[in-house]
């Protein structure tokens, strides 16, 4: 049964009843005293004071239902329910006016009203305004809400109301005393019918309670959780007139609201995620752009370097030119011109006469010639190993290990190969020897060594070479800075080393010896052919 038909069926009955009542105590009583005009001016005030508690709770209602649903329609409503209020205020401010008491309820009454209008209704508007325009989040009504004096002014304007009603009634009840001996001949109907009213009411007031009230307190107690927020199911209320409705809608709005919590929170985790995502790939940027510009200053060196290479080149054929004509001019060239003089002077004592002083002067030129051969062989030597080109860069070095000890035969050196020939690559033969054969040259000049080791090794994906001796060391920084470091061949061991993908470096120190390492890395499925023996 809806609940509206219930209590109009209550509310009928009652009507009924006390209208019989009403009637008999009126046609009683107003006809002897004349008090149907005081009876009337009270009921005046009385239904004023009521309309307006009704308009203020209609303020408030419209002030809570527009600050969680908002709506233009909502809006207009509430503009006019204070209109409505200010109306009724003064209708009841016009009833009372021959009693100054009642007049300053009304004043305080109406500061009440104003002093809630202005600190409660009009801020949760404009709240809810600022909402519905997106420039403010829901989250700040409901602070407001939960945080508002709302209740306290309400009460408070309610207990003026109940003050103003209640001087009404006692008032009205003062001028029905005066003819309740007039009603002594209809006691016993009214008492019948005030007890048949009574109990009718009683019955439809437990009805009401049982059918209204309890579920009310239910859906009541329900939004005190979700306002605390608990957002577990409510009550399972199964009934098809208004407080069902109520219940599925509450339930309804918990479940949306769980849903938006549960969607902003993975929105606020995802937006953190893409933040920390976007920090991290802006850290990457950053990082991938200093390697940049460092690698854009070493391409800039690299350039600078190729620009400088072909006049270094040059540079280095002219010395070589140099040093190979000033190596002939020393050595066969003076040998030559020495085997002139000597040809020509046996000639002459040949021709004298004098072949024994031919002879002897003959077998003393033997060794002359012989150290021309051995200077000859060695600038051949330096130039390009016919043992290179047949046997390989292994038997090169041995042979050259070999040759450089008789030439220094106080010194030693250690070779240590752990690469196979067809392991190396045709473009790293020559760098290789040269490489070794400049770092042995150096060691020989300049460095004092007694003992040298040098080490060729190669693991399928690199090849090593490292050249140690035990001299007397330099000092790299101040060498590298001045001209020794031309002519001790550290600027053209790099290149050799650079220019064919390996990577060069020295270590030394004043009296610690010094170590050559150069390293290539190369591909394990590269291979080239070898010369047979």
């Amino acid at each position: 049964m809806k609940i509206r038909w219930l209590l109009l069926l209550g509310v009928a009955s009652l009507i009924v009843v006390f209208a019989g009542l009403l009637t008999a105590v009126y046609l009683a009583g107003a006809k002897i005293l004349d008090t149907e005009e005081t009876i009337a001016h009270a009921r005046a005030v009385i239904e004023k004071v009521r309309a307006l508690q009704a308009g203020i709770l209609d303020l408030e209602a419209d002030g809570t239902t527009f600050a969680m649903v908002g709506g233009k329609p909502l809006l207009e409503h509430l503009k006019s329910d204070p209109d409505a209020i200010e109306i009724e205020c003064a209708a009841i401010r016009q009833l009372v006016s021959d009693d100054p008491e009642e007049r300053a309820k009304i004043d305080r009454l109406e500061e009440q009203y104003r002093d809630w209008l202005q600190t409660q209704i009009q801020p949760l508007t404009a709240l809810r305004q600022k909402v519905d325009d997106g420039t403010l989040p829901f989250e700040r009504v409901i602070e407001f809400m939960n945080s508002s004096r709302d209740v306290r002014s309400v009460s408070a304007m309610r207990n003026s109301l109940r003050e103003i009603e209640r001087e009404e009634l006692l008032h009205l009840g003062r001028h029905r005393a005066a003819f309740v001996h007039f009603t002594n001949l209809t006691r016993n109907g009214i008492i019948f019918g005030g007890g048949a009213g009574i109990m009718l009411g009683l019955l439809i007031a437990f009805w009401t309670g049982r059918k209204v009230a309890g579920p009310l307190e239910e859906l009541a107690s329900y939004a005190g959780r979700v306002r605390a927020g608990n957002y577990s199911p409510g009550p399972k209320i199964k009934r098809k007139d208004e407080i069902g409705t109520l219940a599925d809608a509450l339930q309804s709005m918990v479940t949306t609201l769980v849903d938006h919590i549960a969607l902003r929170t993975r929105q606020t985790e995802l937006l953190e995620k893409t933040a920390a995502e976007l920090r991290a790939e802006m850290a990457r940027r950053d990082e991938l752009q200093l390697r940049l510009q460092e690698r854009s200053a070493e391409l800039q060196n690299a350039n600078e370097e190729l620009r400088r290479l072909p006049s270094r080149l040059i540079t280095a054929q002219e010395e070589e030119r140099r040093r190979l004509s000033s190596e002939l001019h020393d050595s066969v060239g003076q040998v030559l011109i020495a085997s002139k003089v000597r040809i020509e002077y046996i000639l002459d004592r040949l021709q004298t006469g004098r072949g024994e002083e031919a002879t002897q002067a003959a077998e003393q030129f033997i060794p002359t010639l012989q150290r021309s051969i051995d200077e000859t062989r060695a600038i051949c030597m330096g130039l390009r190993p016919k043992v290179l080109e047949d046997f390989g860069v292994i038997a090169a070095l041995i042979w050259y290990r070999d040759e450089m000890m008789q030439l220094h035969p106080a010194r030693h050196i250690e070779l240590h190969i752990g690469i196979k020939e067809a392991e190396i690559p045709n473009d790293l033969v020559v760098p290789i020897f040269r490489i070794a054969q400049e770092a042995l040259n150096n060691t020989y000049q300049h460095s004092n060594a007694e003992w040298v080791d040098v080490r060729l090794s190669g693991d399928g994906a690199s090849i090593k070479l490292i050249i140690s001796d035990d001299g007397k060391g330099m000092d790299l920084n101040q060498v590298l800075k001045s001209a020794a470091c031309r002519s001790l061949g550290l600027i053209g061991m790099r290149e050799r080393a650079e220019l064919t993908g390996g990577h060069l470096t020295i270590e030394s120190a004043r009296g610690a010896g010094t170590t050559v390492r150069v390293t290539w890395r190369i591909d394990e499925t590269e291979t080239r052919d070898h010369p047979s023996a």
